[in-house]
């Protein structure tokens, strides 16, 4: 087995980085909803009651933070069917 780095579709690999930054932004922005809660509740500026602010910030984190574990995993899944296959590897015609 050779340490040669694999290679990729760029296109298909292009398509999954930028799909996994868009999706990590709406994750990384969920996330910040939810700490943004809290934060304005311990400062004493939300007017929400501090079980719905306590309730609503930690749904969003874990929702965000879900979301993140999805996009990582989807990325991952996105990189491996990106990679070309070595032409040993690739099936014959003749099959």
């Amino acid at each position: 087995m050779d340490n040669k780095a694999a290679e990729y579709d760029e296109l298909r690999l292009g398509r999954a980085k930028s799909a996994a930054v868009l999706r990590g932004i709406v994750a990384g922005y969920i996330i910040y909803l939810g700490g943004s809660l809290i934060v304005d509740h311990l400062r004493g500026s939300s007017t929400l009651s501090p079980w719905a602010v306590w309730t609503a910030g930690l749904g969003f984190i874990a929702a965000g933070a879900a979301f993140g574990v999805y996009v990582w995993r989807r990325f991952r899944i996105e990189r491996e069917k990106a990679k070309l296959q070595a032409p040993e590897q690739q099936p014959s015609e003749e099959e």
